[in-house]
């Protein structure tokens, strides 16, 4: 892997895998692909910021709130979290770990698509966690869904060119971008799903997906004397308003789209500063939100109802105002509190505060200390252990925490899945090695392998064996399917590292007696004893089998060949001991891992360091695992939290 191979992605929380674009339908024309970025390595998450349920909120600044379509619940977005909340004060309010900007509900109410530095998540279900996510990490202040939930605009900020997207929400497939106005503040779908318009710094225009082009435009203030706020199409399609303020009047303008004239000009004044017009997304009516008077605008009957909130002594409001319908909007404080009113009687619904200026801190145990081991299964969930704690936390990714739970009674230092993830197994400083069942949440304990006397500091896990390797000075071999112990493998000091080679039939051990063995994984018989000039604290397999690099006590990695035991390449660099390596999935480059708090990408070939990234400051890294697709890294570290890269 050469290094302009290496992409630099924005970073992206909920939704860091990448998926593959699929043909689009006649709704959904042609992709265009993302451009390519400088090499490295870019974090795009890090768990240290998680949020847990059920304890103390810290949710950080009220970003954005969005209605479930049947107005039942309430998603609020936070620097730290989604926060849904029940209309009724009775019902209890939840909360998921994902660091997000904005954050909508799709038109069926089926899906929540989440906004912020580290991209968008399409999320499936936000009672079990699951999700996809889009394409393209983005930067944005705004999502919209389209009425008929199958396209999504965003925007996003590349080479100092701010774009319009829209996207294929079923595929996550770019299939536009527009960029013709760079500040953008507000988009609204037709209702027809065919066309957009696209609102910012008093600019509007309306782009069509059948054409691929725009088909209207306006810009400077026109009759609203102080800024363009939002617009919206009629029903048929055929005409755009345009909604703006100025002094004391809001004004609509109507235009038609195939002419381009303006149909009608429509002014309402209101008695307050600071008042905000919100036009239905129908057209019909016209919500001009003031400090403490709220006017509804009938257009269609010309007609208008006047509402006092009812404040209580609270300050004005000087936060986000969102819209429901005519029976409820949403306003935000400071960024501190959400109000529900009801728009009709002005009376006060419901009330949630929370606290501002968030300072990143580990989040509240139990939890992970000090990770030892990571593994990801087949599907992208992660496995994260570590000592002090005796905790297992299952993540959909560093964010998402599935699961939570104990078993061993000390420290555990290593995990590994089976080949169908059906089963993980961990091992301890209690001197055992757990085999769990992956499909229950949390994970049941099946067997405990209990022969070793010492700890258990790795395990990995074949086609039909099962492998630990122990501080007693020995690694055994296990049957996968009766866990019946089959040879041991010995060594003269602690075994600090175990790995099957790619097809299972042999397993490489290595040792603080300065030696890496090959032996065979059907009866343990040795292949191969290679000498190695500083104690092995890891290795790793490349993937076709021929070589393994090793890390040792003396900060350098060593790669050897396999079948004649010769030293291939030495790769200097690191400070400290090398505590974790790992192949690419291709092979050309090398990821590893150091007391010396940093993960160091090199090339394979030429030994050349192309990066250098620091998951904590300060803190030794101790764990590295690639994900099923080849494109993430996730570092654990000796401060606790992981943290995930790009690797493309």
């Amino acid at each position: 892997m050469k290094k302009s191979q290496f992409m630099i992605f924005t970073t992206i929380i909920l939704g860091f895998l990448s998926l593959v674009a699929c043909n689009t339908t006649a709704e959904m024309t042609k992709q265009v692909q993302p451009k390519p970025t400088p090499a490295g390595l870019t974090s795009v998450w890090n768990s240290w910021n998680a949020i847990y349920p059920n304890q103390n909120p810290n949710w950080g600044d009220f970003r954005s709130v969005s209605w479930k379509p049947d107005s039942s619940q309430v998603l609020i977005s936070a620097s730290n979290a989604l926060i849904d909340m029940p209309v009724q004060a009775t019902q209890a309010i939840q909360q998921r770990a994902v660091r997000s900007r904005e954050a909508y509900w799709n038109p069926s109410g089926t899906k929540i698509a989440t906004v912020s530095e580290l991209g968008i998540v399409e999320r499936q279900d936000i009672a079990t966690n699951t999700y996809s996510g889009l394409e393209q990490g983005i930067n944005s202040d705004f999502f919209q869904w389209s009425p008929n939930g199958l396209l999504g605009a965003g925007k996003t900020t590349e080479d100092g060119v701010t774009s319009t997207i829209i996207w294929n929400m079923t595929t996550g497939a770019i299939l536009h971008r527009i960029g013709t106005i760079a500040y953008v503040s507000f988009v609204q779908f037709s209702h027809d799903n065919t066309k957009i318009l696209i609102i910012g710094n008093n600019e509007a225009l309306v782009y069509s997906f059948e054409t691929q082009s725009t088909i209207f435009s306006k810009s400077g203030t026109g009759s609203w004397s102080s800024r363009l706020e939002q617009g919206a199409f009629t029903l048929d399609n055929q005409n755009v308003i345009l909604s703006g303020e100025g002094g004391y009047t809001s004004t609509l303008e109507t235009y038609d789209l195939a002419t381009g004239t303006l149909q009608q000009t429509k002014s309402f004044s209101y008695a307050q500063s600071g008042s905000k017009p919100w036009l239905r997304a129908d057209g019909k009516k016209l919500i001009i939100i003031g400090y403490s008077v709220t006017k509804i605008h009938d257009l269609e009957t010309g007609t208008a109802t006047t509402t006092a909130l009812q404040r209580g002594g609270e300050p004005d409001p000087t936060g986000t105002w969102v819209v429901q319908d005519d029976s409820m909007y949403i306003n935000g404080v400071n960024y501190e509190t959400v109000r529900i009113y009801d728009i009709l009687t002005g009376q006060l619904q419901r009330e949630i505060k929370w606290e501002r200026n968030f300072v990143p801190k580990p989040p509240p145990q139990p939890r992970v200390n000090n990770v030892y081991g990571l593994a990801y299964d087949h599907d992208g969930k992660l496995l994260e252990v570590g000592r002090n704690t005796k905790n297992i936390i299952r993540s959909a990714n560093g964010a998402y925490v599935l699961s939570e739970f104990t078993g061993h009674t000390d420290s555990i230092y290593g995990v590994a899945y089976n080949p169908d993830s059906s089963r993980f197994m961990t091992g301890s400083s209690d001197g055992t090695a757990i085999i769990w069942d992956a499909s229950t949440t949390p994970p049941t304990p099946i067997q405990t392998l209990s022969s070793h006397t010492y700890t258990v500091r790795g395990v990995a896990w074949g086609a039909n064996t099962i492998a630990t390797a122990s501080w007693d000075s020995s690694a055994k071999l296990w049957k996968a399917d009766t866990f019946e112990e089959i040879a041991t493998i010995q060594h003269n000091d602690f075994v600090n590292a175990v790995a099957f080679n790619p097809d299972s039939t042999q397993i490489a051990t290595g040792s603080s007696d300065r030696t890496l063995k090959i032996s065979s994984s059907t009866d343990g018989s040795q292949i191969r004893s290679i000498a190695v000039p500083a104690a092995v604290l890891s290795l790793n397999w490349n993937s076709d089998g021929t070589q393994i690099a090793v890390g040792t006590t003396d900060k350098n990695t060593y790669v050897f060949d396999v079948s004649t035991g010769a030293l291939i390449k030495t790769f200097t660099g690191h400070t400290g001991a090398v505590r974790a390596v790992l192949w690419s999935k291709d092979n050309s480059a090398l990821i590893t891992a150091s007391d010396d708090s940093t993960v160091k990408l090199w090339n394979a070939s030429s030994g050349e360091e192309i990066t250098s990234v620091k998951p904590v400051s300060g803190y030794a890294v101790f764990a590295l695992a690639l994900s099923p697709d080849g494109k993430t890294v996730v570092a654990g570290s000796a401060a606790g939290p992981t943290v995930a890269y790009t690797l493309e």
